[in-house]
């Protein structure tokens, strides 16, 4: 499988970017742990408020992300996750809260949108990446996938609210699964791997180890797409491992939460 995102430096920012999607028309980015001012267990590009950083250090970080992507620092959209399935339309408003001090953003895990001037932004540190591109209706569709919102198929709920609001067809759509926790190293336990095989029975997302379980979950985003009308030809899928991508990725996981947030980004181009 060819790995669709690159790796590279902007403005010392390092950046995962997928130049396929971008012949396309749509930046599809991740951030890394590279290039922020963030110390110790967050360093150094920590994208959370939540984390153990100063305010100080994630807006710094946030200004030299805007400035790595040539994008205004006013037309990034955040909002509040939650592991749900709420399909957000971001708008100018979305933008204008979303790092605005003391003011509250909306609550969902996906964003869809066709506004050029708006940058989406969702926040992984393990939980699967999903861009949808619909270079017809020139919209896009963001989502964070953990495992709860991936049983609870938000990318298919987020694929059939942009074929409602924007008329995509998704025999005509590209999706991108970015880096996540892959299933070499997402050890989960028989409640969660029941849900994954009921969801999709015989699909093999659940892999048995020793007296270990481990899921799949960038394959169960996929084969949410591929039912939802996506041509397997279509859906390109990242190999990286946030797990194992040491250096460069924060994990939830492998760092037992102490550990720095990263942001899937898309826009139009």
């Amino acid at each position: 499988m060819n790995e669709p995102f690159r790796y590279g430096l902007s403005h010392g920012v390092g950046l995962l970017q997928a130049p396929q999607m971008a012949s396309l028309g749509f930046a599809c980015a991740l951030s890394t742990r590279v290039g922020g001012v963030s110390i110790g267990e967050t360093a150094t590009m920590n994208l959370s408020f939540k984390r153990r950083d100063t305010e100080e250090n994630v807006r710094e970080n946030y200004r030299r992300l805007a400035a790595a992507l040539g994008r205004p620092l006013e037309s990034l959209c955040l909002s509040r996750q939650v592991h749900g399935v709420e399909v957000l339309e971001a708008n100018e408003m979305d933008a204008h809260r979303s790092l605005a001090p003391g003011a509250v953003s909306r609550e969902g895990d996906a964003w869809i949108s066709d506004d050029p001037a708006l940058t989406l932004i969702r926040h992984h540190a393990d939980c699967t990446p999903v861009y949808l591109a619909d270079p017809e209706h020139r919209a896009m569709g963001l989502i964070h996938a953990g495992w709860k919102g991936t049983v609870h198929a938000i990318a298919s709920r987020t694929l059939s609210a942009m074929v409602r609001r924007y008329g995509s067809r998704p025999e005509r759509m590209w999706a991108l699964i970015g880096p996540a926790i892959s299933a070499c190293c997402f050890e989960i336990g028989p409640d969660v791997a029941q849900l994954l095989e009921d969801g999709f029975p015989g699909a093999g997302l659940v892999q048995r180890r020793g007296d270990s379980l481990y899921g799949d979950l960038k394959a169960c985003n996929r084969l949410q797409l591929l039912q939802g009308g996506i041509p397997e030809c279509q859906i390109l899928t990242s190999s990286l491992c946030t797990s194992c991508c040491h250096d460069l990725l924060y994990s939830h996981r492998r760092e037992r939460g102490h550990t720095g947030i990263m942001a899937s980004i898309m826009y139009r181009l």
